[in-house]
Parts: structure tokens; sequence; C-alpha cells
């Protein structure tokens, strides 16, 4: 109950640019990777919030050093671990951090290779 709505709010939250500078500046990132861990409507909603709020360097490369990118990997590798909807948002984040700077890419390439998994 209680992580759920908290994780909606931060989903709600991430949506406002003001909102996900606030957020980014409050640490949110290992709390957000850490809901990932919480299979359904949690990390769902965890997942939407990390999209919103990595469209930025600093947010990539913060993601990218947390445990984050290893708890997005596992989660969008999981079946049924996340909704459609948050998987569709895994995929994106995922695909961001490939592209993003030198260590995102190598740190989610090394994840997903581990895996045994790629970006196509």
């Amino acid at each position: 109950g209680c992580c759920l709505a908290a994780a909606r709010a931060l989903q709600n939250l991430s949506k406002y640019r003001p909102g996900c500078k606030q957020m980014l500046d409050a640490g949110c990132i290992p709390p957000l990777a850490s809901a990932l861990d919480i299979p359904g409507l949690i990390a769902t909603a965890a997942t939407s919030a990390l999209c919103s709020l990595c469209t930025s360097k600093r947010a990539l490369q913060e993601l990218a050093n947390d445990t984050a990118c290893t708890s997005l990997v596992a989660a969008a590798a999981k079946p049924k671990h996340l909704t459609p909807r948050g998987q569709k948002h895994a995929l994106k984040l995922l695909q961001r951090l490939v592209k993003g700077p030198g260590f995102c890419r190598s740190a989610v390439q090394q994840q997903l290779a581990a895996l045994g998994l790629q970006l196509v």
C-alpha cells in the first residue's frame, strides 16, 4: 500500500520539470532503483518515474553509477516483473543509457551481456 502510493507520487511528480530537479537534488535515484525490485505496479511506477527523470546527462550518470542499472536490467529481463507499460519504459530507459555518455553506455552493455542480452 504505502510503497505503491509513494512510487505513484514520485511517478506523478517526475512528469513536471521543476519536480524533476527537486527529486534529483533530493537523491531520488537510489530509492526508485530499490523499488524496481518489488514486482508489479511498484516496479512499473518506479520505472516510469526513472524514465521521466532520466532525460538529462546528470540523471543518466546517476542511474548508471548506482545499482539502479543492475536493478533496471534485471527487472526488464524478468517476465511479468513489470506491466507491459513498465516494460516499454524500461526498454526506453535502457536505450537512453546505451546512447548516453561513455560510462552509462558501458555500464548498461556490461549488465546486458551478463544476462546474455543486447538491445537492438
